[in-house]
């Protein structure tokens, strides 16, 4: 049955029209490789690359035509909508990603900071909306465009 809608909060659709085409990794960093694999694990190494270039690729084209897709609603109603399925979905994703994390956690014993430190032992955690974002709301200091002017 239909579920309804969600309206997408604006600052998410802001980052996912933001987004951009990344360049596809180079193959370069294979011939750096020449002294520690035997040729055939260079062409086996050579092959999964041109696979994964194809797969970014892929990735890459549908998201674009996401974008598209977000562009067009948000030119058209001035928002963009997704079914209650995406808003389930993607808790879904947040509580698996959270269990992936506490398994690699549990399986590693490496420290990537300082054992007391809290991130030692948080693990994964989920991005939540909070009005500390507000801070950060106004970023006109960090604008390219604005070039300091000495003035004589």
């Amino acid at each position: 049955g239909n579920k309804g809608k969600f309206k997408v909060p604006a600052d998410d659709v802001k980052l996912i029209l933001a987004l951009k085409r990344n360049d596809l990794p180079s193959i370069d960093y294979l011939d750096d490789l020449a002294d520690l694999y035997t040729p055939e694990e260079i062409a086996e190494r050579r092959l999964r690359h041109q696979s994964d270039l194809e797969l970014f690729k892929r990735i890459d084209d549908d998201f674009e035509e996401y974008q598209k897709k977000v562009r067009d609603s948000v030119d058209k109603y001035g928002y963009f909508e997704v079914d209650y399925d995406y808003v389930e979905a993607r808790k879904k994703i947040n509580a698996w990603t959270k269990a992936q994390w506490a398994k690699i956690i549990e399986d590693v014993s490496i420290t990537v900071c300082a054992p007391d430190a809290d991130q030692a032992t948080l693990g994964y955690i989920e991005y939540v909306d909070s009005d500390d974002d507000a801070e950060y709301d106004d970023d006109s200091e960090y604008d390219d465009d604005s070039e300091s002017e000495d003035e004589d």
